[in-house]
């Protein structure tokens, strides 16, 4: 009876200490046993680690079918498919291992339309549904195929020009699209008499094809039209008006011609000859202009913060641009034509030009011709002889320029031509090192090439 009492303290006091032991090996688990994941998302799972006397411990992750889920070595899930998966922690060390079920769910998201059909600046908004709906709503990203016909923000369709585009709505997923038509109201005249535009062309017209004489009161009629934003002009023929302030010029495109308007598309008339100052000034919407080849001069501001016109083909026939014509356009490639001998002061200050061709007869470049431009490379004629202060100043992106004249063009001595002499490359004819060597704004650079 002795021996049993013994015998049964004994095994207690084992059971216990075995107790102990599986105690003070401790446990891990998820933060989570279960998550409802939406397939293509990824989420970080989290093991909580309840191991006295090891802090911190290393994991390895598996799943149970990776064509669902996917888990990489840090514990980071991705949703590959509809289904359910069970994603292992181990704790090799210790042989402790925790198990979390993830359900990977895909959302089915539609549009309110499927095609809608708009005028030039209509909206429409459209409405979103997600089945089955979501605790959280997912982030919608939106896209349109063509922003010149028509843009879209966070549901909402601003058409802009006549054509056809896509809209896409898109989850992680899944994607839905509607088709947008937009349409312009058109108007095509004759016009008898010039000056009577106005009896014609009324607020609802977005789009005019007009020909015949016309003069600036006709002009000022396109401009007040808050609806017109496409104007084919090519075959109308600007004559001269006087009123009681101004005599207007025939074949020139008066002063602040559609200044500060909605214009996006501009067809000019083919016997122009001059562009006159701040016709174009401030029209941030204007994304095509067609400048015939009669065209002589682009007067001062003509197209000042112009910012989504990204080309533009200027004529063979111009033969002036005047100061800060281009200063703050959106104007990305452009080539200038050969009888142009100087680019005046400010003429793509600002602008997101980023290359350009310079005519070989080129003599001058004004004064922050070019400041602040996105140029990466240009080529300098051989003719040019002076350049402005400045006139290459803020241009970060500028890593090579040729320039063919074997004497180096006159800078100002006291102030600043080029940006980033340190890093920009100067290429030279064979034979002017020492000259470009020793003239002060061209000494500066430090990589100077002879080729």
């Amino acid at each position: 009876m002795y021996m049993k009492k013994i015998l049964l303290l004994l095994f207690s006091v084992l059971l216990l200490l075995s107790c102990k032991d599986e105690e003070s090996k401790g446990r891990i688990y998820f933060a989570e046993e279960e998550i409802d994941l939406i397939s293509l998302s990824k989420y970080q799972l989290k093991v909580i680690n309840e191991t006295p006397g090891f802090e911190t411990l290393k994991y390895t992750f598996k799943s149970s079918d990776t064509k669902i889920v996917e888990v990489n070595e840090d514990g980071m899930i991705t949703g590959r498919a509809v289904g359910t998966a069970t994603v292992t922690a181990t704790a090799e060390e210790l042989g402790l291992s925790a198990t979390c079920r993830i359900n990977v769910k895909s959302y089915k998201i539609t549009l309110s339309q499927e095609t809608i059909t708009l005028k030039p600046n209509e909206t429409y908004e459209l409405s979103v549904t997600i089945s089955p709906e979501p605790e959280t709503m997912p982030e919608i990203k939106w896209q349109t195929d063509d922003k010149d016909v028509a843009i879209v923000d966070n549901g909402k369709i601003i058409a802009i020009n006549s054509g056809e585009t896509t809209i896409t709505a898109s989850i992680i997923g899944d994607s839905t699209r509607c088709k947008v038509i937009v349409k312009h109201n058109e108007l095509t005249l004759n016009l008898e008499i010039p000056g009577t535009l106005k009896d014609y062309l009324n607020q609802d017209i977005s789009k005019l094809t007009i020909t015949g004489n016309i003069n600036a009161m006709d002009i000022n009629t396109m401009k007040e039209a808050t609806k017109l934003i496409n104007i084919d002009m090519s075959k109308a023929h600007i004559i001269s008006y006087q009123d009681t302030y101004d005599n207007y010029i025939a074949d020139v495109l008066p002063k602040n011609a559609f200044n500060n308007s909605q214009i996006t598309i501009c067809k000019l008339p083919t016997n122009l000859k001059i562009i006159d100052e701040k016709a174009f000034y401030q029209c941030r919407k204007l994304i095509s202009i067609t400048i015939p080849e009669t065209v002589e001069k682009i007067s001062e501001s003509a197209f000042v913060s112009c910012t989504s016109l990204k080309s533009i083909h200027l004529p063979n026939s111009l033969e002036s641009i005047e100061n800060a014509a281009f200063l703050l356009s959106g104007i990305e490639s452009i080539v200038i034509p050969p009888k142009i001998k100087k680019i005046p002061n400010n003429s793509f200050n600002g602008s997101k030009l980023s290359s350009i061709t310079l005519p070989e007869n080129l003599e001058y470049i004004g004064i922050l011709a070019f400041a602040s431009s996105n140029i990466k490379e240009i080529t300098l004629p051989s003719k040019l002889d002076s350049l402005g202060w400045s006139c290459f100043s803020a241009c970060t992106s500028l890593t090579s320029i040729h320039s063919l004249n074997p004497n180096p063009p006159s800078v100002d001595k006291d102030r600043e031509t080029f940006w980033n002499t340190e890093f920009c490359k100067l290429y030279i004819p064979k034979g002017s090192y020492d000259k470009y060597n020793t003239t002060p704004g061209w000494m500066e650079f430090q990589n100077i090439i002879e080729e």
